[in-house]
């Protein structure tokens, strides 16, 4: 996994591009010209706070229905995080429908919930492929 180096501080990559692409979609959903003047501000973060958490769920229960075997000796490793065990676009995936399936009983936070999520998808993969894109330099020996 890339990650990068602040003194003794080493951050991976990828859950910081999720980062900002999280708050590229709350900030976009929520600025002002995704909503009319009698609307109130909308509160997007009751929608996409839990649709994250479903999202990890999916992500790291995909993960697991792969490498089946490897938890079935030990049950308590379905817990330890720390081996990668992530399937992003599941859980993107799953987020998308949760997020959509709210977009379509609340008519009010369409547009700033569709509006957010298209950017934030858009950021997220550019930021990705920009990622996979860039040169990787051999470590120090």
């Amino acid at each position: 996994m890339i990650s990068i180096a602040i003194g003794p501080l080493a951050l991976p990559v990828a859950p910081l591009i999720a980062l900002v692409a999280l708050i590229t979609t709350l900030w976009v959903g929520e600025q002002r010209w995704w909503r009319s003047p009698a609307q109130a501000r909308p509160d997007l973060g009751r929608v996409l706070w839990p649709a994250l958490g479903v999202g990890l769920l999916a992500a790291r229960l995909a993960f697991i229905a792969t490498t089946p075997e490897r938890y079935l000796q030990a049950p308590i490793d379905i817990l330890n995080l720390r081996d990668g065990g992530l399937l992003i676009l599941p859980g993107l995936g799953v987020s998308m429908l949760v997020v959509l399936g709210f977009a379509w009983r609340h008519a009010s936070l369409r547009r700033p919930l569709l509006g957010g999520l298209s950017s934030g998808t858009f950021v997220w993969g550019a930021l990705t492929a920009l990622g996979q894109a860039a040169p990787t330099r051999p470590a120090p020996c």
